[in-house]
């Protein structure tokens, strides 16, 4: 959260921008985030789901606007795989333009996850080598 309020504060006033955030409940909604004009911050409430389950789903709904446009998608490692092979392969989404980075990976300890990271990284791009089919 401390990286997408920094990224909003910075954020030019032409544009355009849809950040989704999913917490546990309403409870974890942060209201001192500062929204520019022309960003809409939506607040996805898991519940009882499993940690990126209500993000993939409103990833995979949303509409994204036509033209180039940069996505940021950092969060739990298996739920941003997911984010990143759809994004990739299903809206075409040019890898130059995406930050997307498992932050962490449920069932694992800060120092676990960071021993295992590089070879969970290099795994997804020699997915992302293979073409669809």
């Amino acid at each position: 959260m401390p990286a997408i309020a920094a990224t909003l504060a910075r954020l030019p006033g032409a544009a355009r921008v849809l950040a989704l955030v999913e917490v546990a409940g309403p409870e974890e909604e942060q209201s001192d985030v500062t929204v520019p004009d022309g960003a809409d911050l939506v607040w996805l409430h898991r519940g009882d789901a499993a940690p990126g389950a209500a993000l993939v789903a409103a990833v995979q709904g949303v509409r994204l606007p036509e033209g180039r446009g940069h996505v940021f998608v950092h969060g739990e490692a298996v739920a941003v795989r997911e984010l990143r092979r759809h994004l990739r392969a299903a809206r075409g989404l040019d890898p130059e333009f995406s930050s997307i980075s498992g932050y962490w990976r449920r069932g694992d300890t800060e120092d676990r996850w960071q021993a295992a990271k590089p070879e969970w990284n290099a795994a997804i791009e020699a997915e992302d080598a293979v073409p669809a089919g």
